[in-house]
Formats: C-alpha cells, sequence, structure tokens
C-alpha cells in the first residue's frame, strides 16, 4: 500500500488513479501501471500530481524487481525536483526521494549505497520530526539491509524503532511485518527464547486486531515450525491445523498436510497421521518435500510394525540421497539402523549404526545425529560400555544445543530409559531430573524431589516422558528402601504428569485424538490414583485418600466435560438458520465418516476417494461456517473457559442423602473401590487376582448362555452362586455403608460392564435391595445436569421401524445390515405405550432416520423400538437401524457417532429393541462408548440393553418403567420396580437374569415429568361431578330459602 503525507496527495486525484491504486492493492500490478501512466498523461495534471503518481510507479517496479523501469522513475523524479525547487526545501519529498533511490540501489544488490541514501532519508525526517508511517517504513527497510549484511545488533536496534513508531500511528499489521523480521535474526542466531517471546507477541496482535493474511500465515507456520523442532507436537499441530482455514501462495496445501501427517505422527496418534499422508497428493510436492514425504512415511510404517515397508522406502530415500543429498546421510542411516533394531536384527542395527557414525565424524555439524547413534548403540550392545556411550551422548547433546532444548531433555529422558530398564535405578532418576531441566525454562533444581511448575516448557512429549519414568524410578527406589520422602514425591509426579495430560486433552483439537491420547495415557492416571492410595496407606494423611479420588475423576471425565459445554455453546448461542446449515454439515460429515469406514484403509478404490474428496469438501464447508461464528459470536471454540474439574468438597457431595457412589478403578493387580456418600468419602482395596478374573469370566457366560443352557435349571444356580461370589469380592466392603440407599455404579471399563443389579445377597438380587444404575463419571453427570436447558418442555417421541430386507432392491448399498433383522412387536408396545403416556409416535415406514434427525432435538423423552448393529471393534461405527429409505444420506443405518451433531436436550433417550452384535455382552468400553454419543449429544440418561434381550421381557420391563415414572418415582426406582414385577410375575426359569438385567440406566436417575395422556371418562366424572355439586348446593340454598321465609311469615301471622 502507498504511503504518503496527507498534504501530498495534490489538488487533484483522477478516478483513473484511484482505481490504478485499487489495482495495486489487488497485486494487479502491470493493469496499475497503465492506469496510472493514462494519469500522467492527462493535460491538466500538477507537478505535485505528476510527483506523486512517479512515486507510486517507483515502487511497483522496486516490488516487481524490474531494474530498469525502476532507474528511469528515479531519473524523471530528479529531473521535477530540479525543474521545481520549492520540491527540494521539503522534507517529506526530499526524504522519499533518497527512500525510493535507496530501494532501487537494493535491487542492484548495492547494500552499502541503499543503507546510506536510506539511512540519510530518515534523518532528514527525524530533524524535521516526523514519525508517522513511512519514517517507520524507511526505518524498517534499513533493518533490513543490515539483516541481510549479518550486522544483527544494529538491525533488531532498527527493528524495535520501527516497532515503537508503528505503535505510536496504531500499524498493527507492520508491527507483525516487522516482529517477523526480527525473530528471523533470533533464529538465524539459535537464540530460540527470543524468538518465540517475538512470536508470540505477533500472535497476541494478530488476536487483537486485522493483520494481512500473509503475515498470519507466515507467523503460524514460523511457530508449528518451531514447535516442531521442540519436539512439542501438539503445539506444532494446533498452529499448522489453524492453518487449513488459510489459501496462501506462500504456504500449499500439500505442505499444510505434510506437516499435520509429521506432527500428529510424533504426537503417537498414528490414526490421524496416516489420513493426512492418505490425503497429500505426491504429485503436488516438491522434490523436497517429496522425499521428506517417504522419509516419515517410512516411520510411520514403523509404527504400524510394518518394518519391510518403512525398509522399502528408508533404502529408496538413501539412494535417492547420495544423488540428491537432501538429508544428512548420517540421518537415514540411523533410521535404517533403529527400524532393524525393533525388529530385533541387531546385527544389521549395528552396521547401520556405524556407518551413521562414520559419517557424523566426518561432519561438523551432526552432533545431535552422532549423540542419537551413540544411544542406540548402547542399547544394541546393552553392556558395562553403554553406560559410557550413554554419558558422551549427552555430553555431545549439550554441546550442540545447550542444556535448556528439547532435544537435550530427549536425550537425557532416552538415557533415563535404557538404564531404567536396567534397573540402574538411581543414574536412571538424575537423567530424567536433568531432562525436566532441558524442558522447563524456570526449573533448574537438581533435587530429585522437586519438580517443574511447568509454565514454560518447551516441549511437552519430552516432559510427560520424563515425568512418568520420574515417578516410576522413584517408586521403585522406594520399594528397594521403604523411603517414605521417595514415594510421596512419585505420587507427586505422577499427579503433575496427569495435571498436564488433562489440559492437553482438554484443548486438542481433534476430538477422535482426545479419546486416542486419553486411551493411551490411562496407566498414568492409574498410577497417580494408586500412589495417592499408597501414601495414604503409609501416612494415614486424608490429603492423598482426597487425592485418588479426584485423580480417578479426572481420567474419565477429561474429554467429555469440555466438549458438552462447547455443544450447548452451538445449541444455545448460534441462531436457528447457522444452527440448521451447521447441523446438515455435520451430519453430512458423520454419513461420509460411515461410508470411508467400511472400506479399509488400504482400499483405494475409486468409490473410496470419491467418499474422501467429499468429506474434505464438507470438512471445509464447516470449518469457513465456524470462522463466520467468531465475527458473529465471539471465538465458537473457547467460548466456554475450559472446564473446571469438580473439587473434592463438590465430589463428595454429588449424591443426594438417599444414594451413594461406588467407583471402581482397576491399578494393575488392585482395584480400588471409592464408596461415596453425601459429606464423606471411603477406600476400600480389593484383589484383583487370578480367581476374581476367571469369575467375571464365568459369570458374563452363565448370564448369556447358549439357548441350550439357558433354559436350565442348573444355569441359574450357577450364575446366582457366582453372583453371590462377586457380591461378596467387590460390595461386601462397603455393605454396612449402602443400606437403604440408591446404588450409583461408576464402572471399571477394563473389567467389562457388570450388570451388579443381578449380583446375589442374602438369597435376593441387589436390585430387591436397592434401585441401581451407572453413570460415566461423577464430572460428567455434573456437567451434563449443568447443561440442561431449563425451558425444556416435557413432551416424548417414539419411533417404532419396519423391517423386510425382501423388499429391498439388492443394489440397496445397506441391504447387508438389514437382511436377517427380524420384526419387533410394535403392537403389543405401542397398544402397552400409549396407554400410559403422551408421545408423538412414528409408525412403519414413516419411523425413517431422516424423521430421527429432524424431530429428535425438540423433545424432551426419546423412544427408539428398534434394531442395533454393535461393532466389538469399533463402537463408533455401530448403528441404529430405522425404516430402510432409498435416500443415499438417509437411507435408515444411522451410525452412533451421527448422534452427536443432534444436539439433543432430552432427560432420557430409551433404546428399546434388540442389539445384534455377536450374542455376547457388551465390553465395559464398548457399553460406555455408546452411551457417550448420547451423552455428547446432551441426554442426561440413557436407558439400553448389554445383550440382546428377549423381546417379550424388554417390552414388559419398558411398560412398567413407564407406568412407574407416571407415578412419580425417580428413573433408578421405576426400572426397579418394573424389574421386581417381572421378577414376581415370571416363572422359575425366567427369573434368570439374562431376561431382566441387560436392562440398564445410564447417567442421571432424578424425577422426570412423562406426559400422561388425556382420559376422557376422568375428565367426564369430573365433569359430572362438578354438575351434581352445583345442584346439591342449588337444592340446600332453595331450601334454606324456603324455610326462612315460611319462619318469617308463621312469626308475622303469630304478631298479628
Amino acid at each position: 500500500m502507498f504511503v504518503f503525507p496527507n498534504f501530498c496527495f495534490g489538488q487533484h486525484i483522477s478516478k483513473s488513479e484511484q482505481q490504478a491504486d485499487s489495482l495495486f492493492k489487488l497485486k494487479k500490478y502491470d493493469e496499475a501501471i497503465g492506469l496510472f501512466n493514462q494519469s500522467i498523461s492527462n493535460k491538466q495534471i500538477n507537478y505535485i500530481d505528476s510527483l506523486r503518481i512517479t512515486f507510486k510507479k517507483a515502487e511497483i517496479f522496486y516490488i516487481v524487481n524490474d531494474i530498469n523501469k525502476s532507474n528511469d522513475c528515479n531519473v524523471l523524479l530528479t529531473e521535477l525536483i530540479h525543474k521545481y525547487p520549492q520540491i527540494n526545501q521539503n522534507a517529506h519529498w526530499k526524504s522519499y526521494l533518497l527512500y525510493i533511490k535507496g530501494k532501487s540501489q537494493r535491487l542492484v544488490q548495492e547494500h552499502d549505497l541503499a543503507s546510506e541514501l536510506i539511512k540519510k532519508a530518515i534523518s532528514i525526517r527525524l530533524q524535521a520530526d516526523i514519525k508517522d508511517e513511512l519514517t517507520a517504513d524507511m526505518i524498517n527497510s534499513l533493518g533490513d539491509i543490515h539483516m541481510y549484511l549479518n550486522n544483527y545488533e544494529k538491525s533488531i536496534l532498527l527493528f524495535k524503532l520501527a516497532i515503537k513508531y508503528y505503535k505510536t500511528n496504531k500499524l498493527y499489521n507492520k508491527i507483525v511485518k516487522v516482529l517477523l523480521n526480527e525473530s528471523y535474526i533470533y533464529w538465524l542466531k539459535n537464540d530460540l527464547i527470543n524468538y518465540k517471546q517475538l512470536l508470540d507477541v505477533a500472535v497476541k496482535i494478530i488476536n487483537l486486531f486485522p493483520v494481512d493474511e500473509n503475515y498470519i500465515v507466515l507467523t503460524y507456520m514460523n511457530l508449528g515450525t518451531y514447535y516442531l523442532q521442540q519436539s512439542d507436537y501438539f503445539s506444532a499441530y494446533k498452529y499448522f491445523k489453524l492453518l487449513e482455514n488459510f489459501e496462501n501462495d506462500g504456504v500449499s496445501k500439500e505442505q499444510i498436510k505434510f506437516y499435520l501427517a509429521m506432527s500428529s505422527f510424533y504426537l503417537g496418534d498414528y490414526f490421524v497421521a496416516n489420513k493426512y499422508f492418505e490425503k497429500i497428493s505426491a504429485n503436488n510436492l516438491n522434490s523436497r518435500l517429496l522425499f521428506e514425504y517417504h522419509y516419515y512415511y517410512a516411520y510411520l510404517s514403523v509404527s504400524k510394525k510394518d518394518f519391510g515397508l518403512s525398509l522399502y522406502f528408508l533404502k529408496k530415500c538413501y539412494n535417492s540421497n547420495i544423488r540428491n543429498n537432501r538429508i544428512k546421510p548420517e540421518e537415514i542411516e540411523y533410521s535404517i539402523a533403529n527400524t532393524f533394531y525393533k525388529q530385533n536384527q541387531l546385527d544389521s542395527a549395528l552396521k547401520y549404526v556405524n556407518l551413521s557414525i562414520k559419517d557424523c565424524n566426518a561432519s561438523d555439524i551432526s552432533r545431535y545425529v552422532y549423540a542419537r547413534c551413540l544411544l542406540l548403540k548402547g542399547k544394541i550392545h546393552n553392556n558395562s560400555e553403554s553406560e559410557n556411550l550413554y554419558d558422551k551422548a549427552q555430553q555431545l547433546t549439550i554441546t550442540e544445543t545447550d542444556i535448556k532444548h528439547s532435544r537435550t531433555g530427549y536425550i537425557f529422558a532416552e538415557t533415563g530409559i535404557a538404564r531404567f530398564e536396567n534397573k540402574n535405578y538411581r543414574k536412571a532418576l538424575a537423567d530424567f531430573q536433568q531432562a525436566l531441566i532441558s524442558v522447563d525454562l524456570d526449573f533448574n533444581s537438581t533435587n530429585v524431589i522437586k519438580n517443574p511448575e511447568c509454565k514454560n516448557v518447551l516441549s511437552f512429549v519430552n516432559l510427560a516422558k520424563a515425568l512418568q519414568y520420574k515417578s516410576e524410578c522413584l517408586s521403585e527406589i522406594y520399594f528397594q528402601t521403604d523411603s517414605l520422602p521417595y514415594l510421596i514425591a512419585s505420587f507427586e509426579t505422577a499427579k503433575l504428569l496427569s495435571t498436564q495430560i488433562e489440559k492437553m486433552l482438554k484443548s486438542y483439537p481433534l476430538f477422535e485424538s482426545k479419546q486416542f491420547l486419553l486411551d493411551n495415557s490411562q496407566h498414568s492416571f492409574v498410577r497417580a490414583q494408586y500412589l495417592a492410595y499408597l501414601c495414604w496407606k503409609k501416612t494415614a494423611n486424608a490429603k492423598y485418600k482426597n487425592e485418588n479420588l479426584i485423580i480417578a475423576e479426572q481420567s474419565r471425565a477429561a474429554i467429555l466435560t469440555a466438549q458438552m459445554q462447547e455443544n450447548k455453546f452451538s445449541k444455545n448461542n448460534v441462531s436457528d438458520s447457522s444452527s440448521v446449515e451447521l447441523n446438515e454439515i455435520e451430519q453430512g460429515i458423520a454419513y461420509l465418516t460411515g461410508q470411508i469406514n467400511e472400506y479399509s484403509p488400504s482400499n483405494k478404490s475409486e468409490l473410496s476417494q470419491k467418499l474422501n474428496k467429499q468429506l474434505f469438501e464438507l470438512q471445509e464447508m464447516k470449518n469457513k461456517l465456524l470462522e463466520s461464528y467468531k465475527g458473529e459470536y465471539g471465538n465458537f471454540s473457547s467460548y466456554f473457559k475450559q472446564s473446571q474439574d469438580m473439587s473434592f468438597d463438590e465430589l463428595i457431595n454429588f449424591p443426594l442423602s438417599e444414594q451413594i457412589v461406588l467407583e471402581y478403578s482397576l491399578c494393575d493387580s488392585v482395584i480400588l473401590l471409592n464408596v461415596i456418600q453425601k459429606g464423606y468419602l471411603n477406600v476400600f482395596e480389593i484383589k484383583y487376582d487370578s480367581l476374581l478374573k476367571q469369575c467375571l469370566t464365568d459369570y458374563k457366560n452363565y448370564l448369556v448362555p447358549s439357548e441350550e443352557m439357558l433354559y436350565k435349571i442348573a444355569t441359574l444356580a450357577k450364575v446366582n452362586e457366582l453372583g453371590k461370589y462377586l457380591y461378596n469380592r467387590l460390595i461386601l466392603p462397603a455393605q454396612s455403608l449402602i443400606s437403604g440407599k440408591q446404588l450409583i455404579f461408576v464402572q471399571e471399563p477394563k473389567l467389562g460392564f457388570i450388570p451388579f443389579e443381578a449380583f446375589v445377597s442374602k438369597q435376593k438380587y441387589l436390585i430387591e435391595l436397592h434401585a441401581v444404575s451407572y453413570i460415566y463419571s461423577i464430572n460428567v453427570t455434573h456437567e451434563s445436569n449443568r447443561c440442561k436447558n431449563s425451558k425444556n418442555k416435557s413432551n416424548m417421541l417414539a419411533f417404532f421401524p419396519e423391517y423386510n430386507s425382501e423388499k429391498l432392491d439388492n443394489s440397496y448399498p445397506a441391504k447387508k445390515y438389514y437382511d436377517g433383522l427380524s420384526a419387533l412387536q410394535h403392537e403389543k408396545e405401542t397398544r402397552n405405550l400409549l396407554q400410559i403416556v403422551d408421545c408423538d409416535t412414528f409408525m412403519l415406514q414413516h419411523a425413517t432416520e431422516d424423521a430421527f434427525k429432524k424431530n429428535a432435538s425438540n423433545y424432551s423423552i426419546v423412544h427408539l423400538s428398534l434394531h442395533s448393529i454393535l461393532d466389538s471393534e469399533n463402537y463408533l461405527t455401530s448403528k441404529l437401524c430405522f425404516t430402510p429409505t432409498k435416500d443415499s444420506l438417509n437411507d435408515g443405518v444411522f451410525n452412533i457417532c451421527d448422534v452427536v451433531p443432534l444436539r439433543l436436550n432430552a432427560d432420557l433417550v430409551v433404546l428399546s429393541g434388540c442389539n445384534t452384535g455377536n450374542g455376547e455382552i457388551i465390553t465395559g468400553e464398548g457399553i460406555m462408548s455408546f452411551a457417550r454419543s448420547f451423552i455428547l449429544a446432551g441426554s442426561r440418561a440413557i436407558l439400553m440393553s448389554l445383550w440382546e434381550l428377549d423381546n417379550s421381557s424388554a417390552i414388559a420391563i419398558n411398560t412398567g418403567f413407564y407406568k412407574y415414572l407416571t407415578e412419580g418415582y425417580n428413573k433408578a426406582e421405576a426400572l426397579r420396580l418394573s424389574k421386581l414385577d417381572f421378577l414376581n410375575n415370571a416363572d422359575r426359569l425366567h427369573q434368570h437374569p439374562f431376561f431382566w438385567s441387560g436392562f440398564v440406566l445410564i447417567g442421571d436417575s432424578e424425577n422426570i415429568k412423562v406426559p400422561q395422556p388425556t382420559n376422557y371418562v376422568k375428565i367426564m366424572f369430573y365433569v359430572l361431578g362438578i354438575f351434581a355439586f352445583i345442584i346439591i348446593v342449588s337444592l340446600f340454598l332453595k331450601l334454606k330459602y324456603d324455610f326462612c321465609w315460611r319462619r318469617k311469615l308463621k312469626d308475622k301471622i303469630l304478631g298479628l
């Protein structure tokens, strides 16, 4: 953009000049020059206008590097100034001419002369006390020249002065430009602390003020590559992900995908990394990126244990590198050696690591690669020589990168792991402490009991690795020495790690990746919880007992609370039209995701590629729509502050006085049972031995036996015997606390989802003694209730689809899902249901997927009487089967992951019908994954079956459940009473838990209002009663009146 003092704009700015200015902004330089020439040819133009336009032309020729035409403009400007001496006396014009000449000298690489000319121009302006935008531009340009000449200190001083003047004139866009230049100097000087600080300032400005897109892209790209180099792959991913929203010539879409693939790969999220690698079109990569693409794809293949493919790509890179020298050969040799090491081919690994060391010795700049080679060689040898190799690797890294660097942290962490595996715990502990010092800029303590505050961390990955192994080292030393400080330090370290993981999970950009990271970090939460328990047992300090509960809740609720808040924002704060548009896009994404999951990742068919292309386009549409929300509603993704976990006091006050929570956590060979009653916490330790494991397995087998075994008294006797044993092991420790209480179980997924109500105590099923419900976690249930829309009215929606696969054409894509689905007893179920509740019903051909999507979010109770298809390997691709249609987007097969975009506001969702999985009880994680989708969608509670139930028992229990809800019982008590009715009316064989215990309530158990049908007979009796009352009152009043009248008349007569 052209910069001129206000008075310099002259008296006559023609239309053609205005159009040329606009074309200049659009970077249409040739057209702009044509219009400028047209303006100059105007005979009415004065010398000031001619001077101004010539300056503009000179600026364009400088931008396009046209040296000859730039010089022509300089000659013309000099002639004008000689012709009109009054111009030469003006500080603005005189300095600007020197500035233009200086820039022209830069074009011909005469940097010293350019520096002198621009320096004179700045001096003239400062003497005249002119500190405007143009002065700042000149200072910035002089800083650029000094940076080119490697005069970094002078350059930094000039950049800081330019920023000062830009700030005075509120030119934040140009401040970002200068910050990028100044940060580049620190990058060249390897001063990464100042480099990052300047980029952080740039990000703050970008978030507050309008900034040119090119500068935004450069800032995010620089921060992404910085974090990538620092091994902070989470932060790298975050900034590369932001770049997806920009169209920019400087950074291609393929580059962004490549960097996203790299950062997600290093995060350990191979699923997402693989997706990005598959999206990359190798043909669109330049030779450097293509080489790196092959290089990192080889690494990805190692993670998938496809060592053959990894070696293929690495050797391809190696042969290509001999010709082109794109990556140091020692790096590729190291990678090949590492791949062989992972395959336990130690001879081949040693051969390539020695080759790499040889090449490192021939290079002056490969100390870090050399250090990794020595580390790997030490692992291969695994003998006394290894210790010397580890020490040398550490010294080399410090020499190369200094103490405060993520690479130093990586080497110390890896040598520590090698020593830890060899049980050299003391030395390993010192290594992990040094790794923490290296990755935390504010931490310098070598005292192994102390930990960093983690406020200024260079690499989360290396921090997490060091904290994890440091905690394990401290535990091992405690078990060897029985020294309490080591145990407490081990707990505090594990607690710090779990807190850092939780922070990362809540801010991680992809929900799939959040769950992936949580699943792979579960061990860290479990260790922290168990160590807290051990500290409590050893010290009797209640603080550690309380910490065990807090950490148990952290591990379960890290993702869902934040996700539910974001859903609440979009539901309550986005306009109806925008919400509908976003909803349709998300449904399309969910549908295509489900279709793509039907194909194997290796399937490169034309259909698969077409679906991926459609998915990418929909995701782009969603990104743009969310960006538009930012301007209208504020930042969509950060509208809510990060969800705050409940405090200990809030956790123990969660249950009502008549409730008690039993939360199970599996910690290696121990199950910790946290029993929470109003205001109190009790903790019990249960041994998870081989007998308990076997009993759990047998119990599941007898709960859902083969049809042949089901109708045998012996089977019933066996399942009750096992149920009694499990009660004694899992509930008896807390028996004195649970008397007369409603039981809320927080299941341990690794144990499998067990219907506790079928356990046996004193010859009675637990359901006969207590109402029972299940929750994902206390935090999640609390957040779900908090996000409830209080304006939600009480109404009910029911779906009863029909299944007849014979009517479906073979070309129908979803036909395979409907083959074998039996018809459900809708007639009996609907008759029973409609006698008890008032609901809007979609029957048979009207019970479509499309109708469900359009209506589900408007009801407080949703009843779905349908088949579900459970995928035991990936529960997110489990399906609900509505009436099939020919609509490809709403074909009737509804993936469970499609539920989330619906944004329900339901107090209760009932899945009545049959699941058609493999006939076995759903695993613990399976049932919670199924329920999680409805929780995320906004449902407070879900009633569903754990296995394929007998249809008649399902109808009976459902009917009773609604009956007791209408009578005012809460959901858990209503389900209990309905099950008791079933048991009381069933014969001996049908009292088997298979028929009734599979129906479970997950989520909130509070009372809800159920709409009841209008009873016209009752209304008629009420009306007749009112009429009768009116008639009786009227007769009474008439009789009273007659009596009074007669008495008056009698008195009157007697008086006469």
